[in-house]
């Protein structure tokens, strides 16, 4: 329930968060502390909520999950040896993980997510194969778009966040101001201005 919010806030200020955990190695017994706490955690979560049954599981996992996210967080930022080592794959697919979450029901889901889009009927695995790639390519290209108006929208220095706000509210204004033309165009009901 919260897991999604909770990384979307990890991504957001992932500099931020990173150079907290690595300057956190400064305080040696508060870092071992912690880092004694995320393995605890992870261990009592895999041994007893872990394989509780389904419906149990799903009553508090909403809650529990954030803080194993955050724990294996720390274990992987916790040396500079864990630090060093990532896997490229993975790192990819978590770098576009927002995007994926969010097409997913526009590029592989159908019939309000019910059905599997059909491509190439006849051939499910070819089928998987056309979607998957056509999924992967839209996701990479939607988080290129999303990182280019993290950059506009979340601007480093005050003067540029009050020009950022400044296009925002022009462009607001546009919107508004073309909804009131097809508006009038149409005689005042909703629609399209050429229906």
């Amino acid at each position: 329930k919260y897991a999604c919010a909770f990384g979307m806030l990890i991504g957001l200020n992932r500099a931020r968060v990173s150079n907290i955990l690595v300057n956190a190695s400064e305080h040696r017994i508060a870092y071992l502390l912690a880092l004694a706490a995320a393995v605890g955690y992870i261990a009592w979560w895999s041994y007893y909520h872990a394989t509780e049954p389904k419906l149990e599981y799903n009553k508090t996992n909403s809650y529990l999950a954030p803080g194993v996210v955050m724990a294996f967080v720390a274990l992987r930022n916790s040396t500079e040896l864990f630090r060093g080592y990532y896997m490229a794959f993975p790192a990819y697919l978590g770098r576009i993980s927002l995007e994926s979450y969010l097409l997913q029901y526009h590029i592989w889901l159908a019939c309000s997510a019910t059905k599997l889009l059909v491509v190439v009927p006849g051939m499910p695995k070819v089928n998987l194969l056309v979607t998957s790639g056509v999924f992967m390519v839209l996701a990479n290209q939607l988080f290129e778009r999303t990182m280019a108006l993290r950059e506009l929208l979340f601007a480093d220095h005050g003067s540029d966040c009050a020009i950022v706000l400044c296009k925002m509210l022009l462009g607001l204004l546009a919107f508004f101001s073309l909804g009131f033309v097809v508006k009038e165009v149409n005689g005042g009901g909703a629609g399209m201005l050429l229906c």
